[in-house]
């Protein structure tokens, strides 16, 4: 018996300004401030050839990091704490861009 990868992943559909990225980036560890953002993404599973949408929702994201993708200023890899249960209390990276709102999250 062969089994197969199933990859969770999340289409960030909309999301946080840049500005908003910032701000919860700088007030990420402000005992005074909490400062997270919400993304709105659809769930997806894709076991080889066939992908599978799962749910449409929202969760919140502690970033505590980000790095620049590219050239434009708007496009970023994001180190986060993010509200999603399967990654609940653990680090994950993801791709966002500021400008269209746009992203992807790698939840496997």
């Amino acid at each position: 018996m062969t089994t197969t990868k199933q990859d969770i992943t999340i289409d960030i559909e909309a999301g946080p300004s840049r500005e908003e990225l910032l701000d919860a980036f700088k007030y990420a560890y402000d005992e005074e401030r909490s400062f997270e953002v919400t993304f709105t993404g659809l769930s997806v599973r894709q076991t080889g050839d066939v992908r599978q949408n799962l749910s449409r929702g929202k969760f919140t994201a502690k970033i505590v990091g980000l790095t620049h993708e590219d050239g434009s200023g708007q496009s970023f890899i994001i180190d986060a704490y993010v509200s999603v249960k399967p990654l609940k209390d653990k680090l994950v990276k993801f791709y966002y861009n500021a400008k269209w709102r746009t992203g992807h999250l790698d939840a496997a």
